[in-house]
């Protein structure tokens, strides 16, 4: 778009970001020949793409399962990887550990006269509250 005379604040505005992203993504194409980020320096990631789809559908399919249990049960490329490399890859996946629900089941009937009581003590005013909750 550069190329056929657009301004880059234009072309910022079309694509929802700031003027000097584009200039710096053309003035990195201009050198490098992609837009691409290039390699930088640091510790090789320890599961693979698939492993990482793997911890992500044992997550799924028990959403109650441990991080620590989910690392147990994946080798990495060297071993095991910890439960905070799984919550990581999780987050990444927009996914979170939970923990299992602890208390009362409710049933249908329990459900039904729960609501019943909500709407016959909905029109209460604060002050005949206050006499229930202090």
């Amino acid at each position: 778009m550069l190329q056929v005379g657009a301004s880059s604040r234009n072309i910022a505005r079309r694509f929802g970001c700031h003027h000097s992203t584009i200039l710096r993504l053309a003035n990195r194409y201009q050198q490098t020949g992609t837009s691409r980020d290039r390699q930088r320096p640091g510790q090789a990631r320890v599961t693979t793409p698939r492993q990482d789809r793997d911890i992500v559908r044992r997550h799924i399919r028990d959403r109650t399962l441990p991080a620590a249990r989910t690392a147990n049960a994946v080798q990495g490329r060297r071993g095991l990887i910890s439960a905070s490399t799984v919550r990581r890859r999780l987050r990444a996946a927009g996914l979170r550990c939970r923990r299992p629900y602890v208390g009362p089941i409710l049933t249908d009937r329990h459900r039904r006269e729960r609501r019943q009581w909500a709407e016959q003590h909905r029109v209460w005013l604060l002050r005949r509250w206050h006499g229930v909750l202090h």
